[in-house]
């Protein structure tokens, strides 16, 4: 079992690879990370504020509208820490705000850890994380905040097994700056990375390890 994570230096690499648009987490053999089977349960942190949730849950829709097929179930709230989020497998898929201790550093905003099988692919657990230690959040697009809708979005890419894209206005773009709202919104290079994991259904419509953190700019 591997754990896939990178900090805010991804972002510095992006810049030679800007042709190749989006791209896959893979294991060290070359196989694609994802999900095998569905849908993949996930709870939030009871310390979260309540009236988040529902945007939380929309962001990871966002990339089921893209297959077409539930990826994920929202199974309520727990009390799991930022230290069970951190440490090897302990069978819960968790989304959690750190607001002490953050380990990562303040350039880095959110920071997904997908556990998977090395040989496979196969995610076996993904927690998300958030830095509530050096930056405010906030769902009405205050300028001087990280919005959450946005930066969630962009880790449930993470967690499904998508990597950073080159394309500045995806999703998947490693940057991020207070007050950005796009990456709400799936840009078309994030559904062509979506589908090519998860292969979408005949219902759905065309849609709008490494590197699983979103970093500030400056």
């Amino acid at each position: 079992m591997r754990i896939s994570c990178a900090g805010a230096v991804f972002s510095v690499l992006l810049f030679a690879v800007v042709a190749q648009a989006y791209n896959v987490q893979t294991t060290s053999n070359g196989a694609s990370l994802a999900w095998t089977e569905f849908p993949v349960g996930y709870s939030i942190s009871e310390e979260v504020d309540g009236g988040w949730i529902p945007i939380i849950e929309e962001s990871f829709q966002a990339w089921e509208e893209a297959v077409g097929f539930d990826l994920v179930l929202y199974e309520g709230t727990t009390a799991a820490t930022y230290s069970d989020a951190t440490e090897d497998l302990d069978g819960e898929n968790t989304v959690i705000w750190v607001d002490a201790e953050w380990d990562e550093g303040a350039a880095v905003i959110g920071l997904t850890y997908d556990r998977y099988d090395e040989e496979t692919g196969e995610i076996l657990e993904g927690d998300l994380t958030f830095n509530a230690v050096d930056y405010c959040w906030a769902t009405d697009g205050d300028a001087s905040c990280m919005d959450v809708a946005d930066i969630a979005t962009h880790e449930a890419g993470h967690f499904f097994g998508l990597d950073h894209s080159a394309v500045e206005e995806a999703t998947m773009y490693a940057d991020a700056v207070e007050g950005e709202l796009n990456k709400a919104d799936l840009h078309a290079d994030d559904v062509d990375g979506i589908q090519s994991i998860y292969v979408p259904d005949e219902s759905a419509g065309d849609g709008g390890g490494v590197g699983c953190a979103v970093t500030g700019r400056g």
